[in-house]
């Protein structure tokens, strides 16, 4: 019985610390722009980029930019391509009203 319970016991943190890993890994994936971001920041969701350039230009295949709310007074030039299979993506954070305004 003990050594069901302990067996039981391995697998669920087993199970938990690869699940960690996972979410780790695939938040990897996000770049984050705010207005109040600074281009100097990672691109992290704590410490975003202070423009879609900067966000673009960190961009690979298979990330998403997620964008927070504001009026982004730049143009936005791509220079990397995503594939068919692994994109990249540019999106509004949450559904947050973005608006991106060329100079």
């Amino acid at each position: 019985m003990k050594k069901t319970i302990l067996l039981v016991t391995t697998v669920i943190v087993t199970l938990i610390a690869l699940n960690l890993v996972h979410i780790e890994q695939e938040d990897s994936n996000f770049i984050y722009v705010s207005i109040t971001g600074n281009d100097q920041n990672d691109g992290s969701k704590t410490k975003p980029f202070r423009t879609i350039k900067k966000a673009a230009s960190k961009a690979e295949a298979g990330s998403t930019v997620l964008i927070r709310e504001g009026t982004y007074y730049e143009e936005l030039l791509v220079k990397h391509s995503g594939t068919k299979s692994n994109p990249i993506i540019f999106q509004a954070y949450q559904n947050e009203k973005v608006i991106l305004s060329g100079k």
